[in-house]
């Protein structure tokens, strides 16, 4: 197991805990998103005001890092550049 899915494997136990652990306020009689390595279905349109919007979803199968690992990269930020 490589240092991606080590990563991926603790992140889904950690959404797993979270998921046991959470009672919505409301029931919207949605189905909750599975944790995935490439998520499906992220591309979506919306429409705001008279403008529409189209985003589009693009993962890299042989990214050495994992969306998680560079949202947090991006949140905490980079020690590397400082």
């Amino acid at each position: 197991m490589n240092n991606f899915d080590k990563e991926l494997q603790a992140a889904k136990e950690i959404y797993e805990a979270a998921e046991q652990a959470y009672v919505p306020l409301v029931d919207t009689g949605r189905k909750p998103i599975p944790l995935e390595r490439f998520p499906k279905d992220l591309d979506f349109t919306e429409t705001i005001g008279g403008t529409t919007y189209t985003v589009r979803s693009f993962f890299n199968p042989n990214a050495e890092e994992s969306i998680i690992a560079t949202i947090c990269r991006l949140i905490v930020g980079d020690k590397s550049e400082i």
